[in-house]
């Protein structure tokens, strides 16, 4: 970003040469790729149903959706004929305009907003065993809405609070956190769900170019960078195959 205002502070003959041009970055190193061994992977979703709002974890190990996409979600995005559903917002908490705070207001408001990148809105396919859960899930939010009636904002998430409002990433965080606790699994982040979607399919056979589309990458090369690296098994496999050809 310096270097490009750098570079225009040129172009309009503000300056004679762009200083930054003979800066020589460090090389950049990619962070390891963490992902839930299968049977924590099983131990997790078997503490997701203790939890009310389990199924957001159950479905991000189905999709790789972001926390926000997940939080964003709303039951119009689902089309149960066709069997799919669009990603095509964010929900995320931001800092308010200095000039927006008054004196007893908070300094942040939840927002919806565009996907990450153009990529990011994307449709994602619903497969049997989803569409059942995803039916299963309506059904208790159903019996809220009747529980609590016209107290019941209804505002179309599919992960709403018990008042029908939408669930913000740091709670689902904490829900997550308390899933992880009970499952007994240590602490990773929450993208860690989205790491192991993406290794379990390329491990799988997956197209990468699939795999990179229902992720919502901005290109397959990038999935390639990230997640193209074979597991130990993976790599067991293949020797033991040469062995014994």
């Amino acid at each position: 970003m310096l270097h490009e205002a750098l570079q225009q502070a040129v172009t309009n003959k503000y300056l004679s040469v762009n200083v930054s041009e003979g800066v020589v970055l460090p090389s950049r190193q990619t962070p390891d790729i963490v992902v839930f061994k299968p049977d924590e992977q099983a131990a997790i979703l078997e503490a997701c149903k203790k939890e009310r709002l389990g199924f957001a974890i159950e479905l991000d190990f189905m999709t790789g959706l972001r926390i926000g996409e997940l939080c964003a979600l709303k039951w119009s995005d689902f089309d149960f004929t066709e069997k799919i559903f669009d990603v095509r917002r964010t929900l995320q908490r931001i800092q308010k305009k200095t000039s927006d705070i008054g004196e007893k207001s908070a300094k942040t408001q939840i927002v919806e907003g565009d996907t990450k990148t153009k990529n990011g809105k994307r449709v994602i396919p619903i497969t049997d065993v989803m569409y059942h859960k995803l039916m299963q899930h309506r059904s208790r939010q159903n019996f809220e809405k009747l529980r609590l009636g016209k107290g019941y904002a209804n505002c179309g998430y599919v992960f709403a609070n018990e008042f029908g409002y939408a669930v913000e990433p740091s709670y689902l965080r904490d829900v997550y956190e308390r899933i992880l606790k009970s499952a007994g699994v240590s602490h990773y982040k929450f993208h860690t769900i989205r790491h192991t979607f993406a290794t379990r399919a390329i491990e799988n056979g997956a197209p990468v170019k699939i795999v990179s589309e229902i992720l919502g990458h901005s290109s397959v090369q990038l999935t390639m960078d990230l997640y193209c690296h074979p597991s130990i098994s993976a790599k067991r496999n293949v020797l033991e195959k040469m062995e014994n050809p």
